[in-house]
């Protein structure tokens, strides 16, 4: 796009200098033919005026009766010695010339045309002619009369031809005599001034031209050079945009180094993972960031080896756990020079997350066969333990002390049974049998379950609505929010609240999230990464399995289960359904 733009430019420019050259050498021609014309009308002015000097010496000479060729003659003569005149030429009506004087030798007038257009109807004209030696003379041809012959003047060409005899015979020794009646005069004009005028004037305007044209062409290189320049800054500018929208969206962290191991580029991932802000990273050494731990670039900027895959697990200064994968590559320019290194950094939390449950999923599977044969081996035995101490709770009726112990062990029996039968629950979780529900129906009906616990215990519990329609297994599903709500309950003290958020969500799907968020006391570091082990818990009461056999309800409805928690601010418990699962051919049909 860049080189149309150009292209289309440049082809503007061109057209600009082309009318541009076209103009002035329009102006340079018209400006030269004006000068011509105005030299021409010059020496057409010079050759009348020096005609009618001529028609004025002649009459003076006739007045004193020197009406003789030879006067004539002289008097040509006298004029051509004008450096700018080169011929002059008295015609006769016959076309003949009747006197002449020439600087220029071999002059032959050929423009007889001229001649009789002076003769017959008294014009004027001019013309310019080549003589032998190359030179061009400017002619001008006119009428010649020195003496008008009119009525109003008193003369007559009859008075003239008398006045011709009397001189004759008064001055035979004259010459011959003329009589100056339809005559015509030709003067040769020099045309060298007016070719060295022309000559400057050309050369003036050429180079005025080619300052001009020289001009143009500097300003339109510099134009085409701004213009590739911001074209080609244009276009670097949209690499690197480019480039750094890549970058920018890379999966994974990059941080470049240069050849000192300072840090150049850092991409919002990679400041994500490291929990520090880009401007905070960009100028600083590398070893700076990773003092301690392994992680260095010396052998990677000196000697071109590259880190693979080498794990680290990094304690953001919020003080979150972040595990990650680091790589560095060395970056070498063309001649194989090495100018710095590219690090990148693989975030490893879902890795980490999808072994948990993987590990979690094989110890639950042992752990419930195992649970299975233990249970029903328990089981026989307590059968026969609390009929026993039924029997001596009746028979020690009338002895108080020894009917206590009998309650005691049969309420021990009891829990011991609870505890296996929720043992048992957790190794044969059923596969859920989906229907449609309404979600907020759904939660209701458990917060109306538990909150005769809540406000025994002075907690709020709230509500933020939101219908949507999804499948589940009714019973399980209410099962995980009521051992959801009861933490929640048993977490926080008098006065604290319980938020409940139902939202629609596009991640990985349409799905239904619940979010459970208390303000109680929160969890530990230490005890989150255990909460959905079996028979982990840190209340008095309580086997530990609600949290683990709401875990294994939510895998079998293909959702997620996390928890989040501050210490001493409060926990947030995310629970994500399908709004419609995939089927397999181990889940029962969705309900109509």
């Amino acid at each position: 796009m860049a080189q149309r733009k150009i292209s289309k430019r440049f082809l503007t420019l061109s057209f600009t200098l082309l009318v541009l050259v076209c103009t002035l050498g329009f102006y340079s021609y018209r400006q030269i033919e004006r000068e011509r014309v105005r030299h021409l009308t010059m020496l057409t002015l010079k050759g009348n005026t020096l005609i009618s000097s001529l028609v004025a010496g002649t009459r003076v000479g006739m007045m004193g009766m020197f009406w003789s060729k030879a006067q004539l003659q002289a008097l040509l003569e006298e004029l051509v010695r004008d450096p700018d005149v080169q011929v002059l030429i008295i015609w006769n009506r016959q076309g003949v010339p009747l006197a002449e004087a020439s600087n220029v030798s071999g002059f032959t007038f050929s423009a007889q045309p001229d001649i009789h257009q002076a003769l017959t109807q008294g014009a004027t004209t001019t013309r310019m002619l080549v003589a032998l030696g190359g030179e061009e003379i400017f002619t001008v041809t006119a009428p010649f009369l020195p003496v008008a012959l009119d009525q109003t003047s008193g003369r007559s060409l009859q008075h003239l031809h008398q006045m011709l005899g009397i001189m004759r015979k008064m001055m035979p020794e004259t010459g011959e005599w003329f009589v100056p009646e339809n005559l015509a005069v030709t003067v040769g004009l020099r045309t060298t001034t007016m070719k060295v005028a022309l000559r400057e004037e050309i050369w003036k305007t050429v180079i005025a031209t080619m300052i001009c044209l020289l001009g143009s062409g500097v300003a339109l290189y510099f134009a085409l050079r701004v213009e590739h320049t911001q074209a080609i800054r244009h276009t670097l500018q949209e690499m690197r945009t480019y480039t750094q929208h890549v970058i920018d969206s890379m999966p994974n962290g990059l941080i470049s180094v240069d050849a000192q191991g300072k840090i150049q580029t850092v991409n919002p991932l990679a400041s994500q993972l490291l929990g520090l802000p880009i401007s905070s990273l960009q100028g600083r050494f590398f070893s700076e960031i990773f003092p301690k731990g392994g992680i260095s670039l010396a052998d990677t900027l000196h000697m071109g080896k590259a880190i693979i895959e080498q794990e680290v697990d990094w304690h953001t200064p919020a003080g979150h756990h972040i595990p990650f994968s680091l790589s560095a590559t060395p970056l070498r320019a063309d001649n194989g020079i090495i100018q710095g290194a590219v690090v990148m950094l693989h975030d490893l939390r879902d890795l980490r997350a999808m072994q948990e449950q993987v590990q979690r999923a094989e110890r639950f599977a042992a752990l419930g066969r195992l649970a299975a044969g233990v249970a029903h081996e328990i089981r026989n035995p307590l059968g026969a333990i609390k009929g026993l101490a039924q029997y001596f709770q009746r028979k020690w009726k009338d002895l108080p002390e020894d009917r206590t112990y009998a309650e005691v062990i049969v309420r021990e029996v009891d829990r011991l049974n609870r505890v296996v039968t929720d043992l048992l629950e957790f190794a044969r979780v059923r596969p859920p049998q989906y229907e449609s529900l309404d979600v907020q129906v759904l939660v209701q009906h458990a917060v109306t379950l538990v909150m005769p616990d809540a406000q025994a215990k002075g907690v709020r519990i709230q509500i933020q609505e939101s219908a949507a329609p999804f499948y589940a297994d009714r019973d399980q599903i209410t099962q995980v929010l009521l051992n959801l709500l009861l933490n929640a309950i048993d977490a926080v003290t008098t006065g604290d609240n319980i938020t409940i958020t139902i939202t629609i969500t596009d991640r990985e799907g349409e799905k239904v999230e619940i979010r459970i968020q208390d303000t109680g006391c929160g969890i530990t570091p230490s005890d989150l990464s255990q909460i959905f082990d079996p028979f982990f818990t840190t209340k008095k009461k309580g086997a530990g399995l609600g949290l683990a056999i709401a875990h294994q309800v939510v895998v079998s409805h293909q959702g997620t289960i996390e928890v989040e928690s501050t210490p001493g601010q409060g926990t947030t418990v995310i629970l994500r359904l399908p709004l419609r699962p995939v089927l397999t051919r181990s889940t029962e049909e969705i309900a109509e």
